[in-house]
């Protein structure tokens, strides 16, 4: 159970697509239910609520919910630490930002504290969104710098790479459109984003909007590669920058077609 449960931490560590790991969560269930151990089911519990935080947020509380009455806090604390992180994860994902900021703002101190690093580096990028939707966008920047320099510390390059599309969405809420421009040109070439189609995705759509809508390349791009996958959310955004392509072209029908499909698919 734990080389496989390692196998997963390291996938968080470089930032793997969550979807690749499907087999070794349904063995760590498998193992789970065969054991009749309680911390071991808490363990799967978890494992499958971070697998499904993204894609389907409410069934990922709900086995969150359970991992935390499985699980023996006084024996564990630090799993209780972790299951609190992936809460507050999902609490986010699905727009509870108050309870999310609470929670993540206890455990950032907490993993401070035991000089888990990647973990606290991984709560301030929480802090830093929510802040960031809230429109507090000097206060997100600051927390999205403190999680890169963290990951920079601890050598955790792609995590590293990933958090800068956040220091340039804030740079440019901030007026600085010039230097968010700047980073997200030099992500779209990293190998570890090119390697990575929903988050080139993501860094795509971000060109386009930074650029006040002028790289129209950055969004025909973003749609062509959003086409061959079934991820819905990103469909929406990705429709959305496709019609405000056609807009500023002109292209009114075109436009109307596409804000439809967003609509249809949001």
């Amino acid at each position: 159970f734990d080389s496989i449960a390692y196998t997963l931490d390291n996938g968080i560590f470089y930032d793997y697509a969550r979807s690749s790991y499907s087999h070794e969560v349904k063995e760590l269930n498998i193992i789970g239910v065969a054991s009749d151990n309680s911390q071991l089911k808490a363990r799967a519990a978890f494992w499958t609520a971070w697998l499904n935080a993204r894609t389907n947020p409410n069934n990922a509380f709900n086995l969150i919910e359970k991992a935390f009455k499985l699980n023996s806090s006084s024996l564990y604390s630090y799993d209780t630490l972790r299951m609190k992180y992936l809460k507050g994860d999902i609490l986010r994902a699905k727009g509870q930002w108050v309870e999310s900021y609470i929670i993540n703002k206890e455990i950032e101190q907490e993993f401070e504290k035991i000089k888990d690093y990647f973990w606290q580096a991984k709560s301030c990028v929480s802090i830093g969104a929510i802040l960031q939707n809230l429109g507090e966008n000097q206060e997100a920047l600051n927390y999205f710098q403190k999680a890169n320099d963290i990951f920079e510390k601890i050598e955790c390059k792609n995590c590293q790479i990933k958090n800068r599309i956040n220091i340039s969405n804030n740079l440019y809420m901030l007026g600085k459109k010039q230097q968010a421009l700047n980073i997200l040109k030099e992500l779209e070439k990293e190998p570890v984003v090119m390697q990575d189609t929903l988050y080139l995705v993501n860094v795509l759509i971000s060109i386009f909007s930074v650029s006040d809508q002028k790289e129209l390349k950055a969004s025909n791009k973003a749609y062509n590669l959003i086409k061959k996958m079934h991820y819905d959310e990103l469909l929406s955004l990705v429709e959305m920058t496709r019609g405000s392509e056609m807009k500023i072209q002109h292209k009114n029908d075109s436009a109307l077609y596409y804000y439809r499909l967003a609509w249809a698919s949001a």
